[in-house]
């Protein structure tokens, strides 16, 4: 079996979590299906991302399900946990994440690029400028 396996991380779980709240599950098998089907070439001999079916909402395990239906994912119990796990091409995995988050953001009414600049850095507030005293003595 391939060793070369990501899970999701934390960020990526809430923005699964967002959709569920935010988004049809319609919508995310739409997205889901353009990703695929424009998407690269589907392999599952190469990098494949593990997602657990116990840390994200019902609504988007549903729609993963997508994957299998493609060929592009296969179901798996895990012996320890007793809970399924999907393992999927990683590259679709990841553009089915950034399609998420471009439209979580779209709704949000934010450009992508100011909103993955809010993502990566937390920007100061800035300061008001000091009260200048615009009164000047004309003689």
């Amino acid at each position: 079996m391939n060793k070369d396996i990501s899970y999701l991380t934390i960020s990526d779980t809430h923005l699964f979590t967002q959709a569920a709240l935010e988004i049809r599950l319609s919508e995310l098998k739409e997205l889901i299906n353009n990703c695929i089907q424009h998407g690269p070439a589907i392999s599952l001999s190469g990098r494949l991302h593990r997602i657990d079916q116990k840390v994200i909402p019902p609504l988007c395990w549903e729609a993963l399900m997508e994957f299998v239906d493609w060929g592009a994912g296969i179901i798996a119990c895990d012996p320890n946990d007793q809970f399924n796990y999907l393992l999927a091409d990683s590259n679709h995995i990841e553009g089915v994440l950034r399609l998420i988050m471009k439209r979580l953001d779209s709704d949000s009414g934010q450009s992508e690029e100011q909103a993955s600049l809010k993502r990566q850095r937390q920007i100061p507030s800035i300061r008001p400028s000091k009260k200048h005293d615009d009164s000047l003595a004309l003689g």
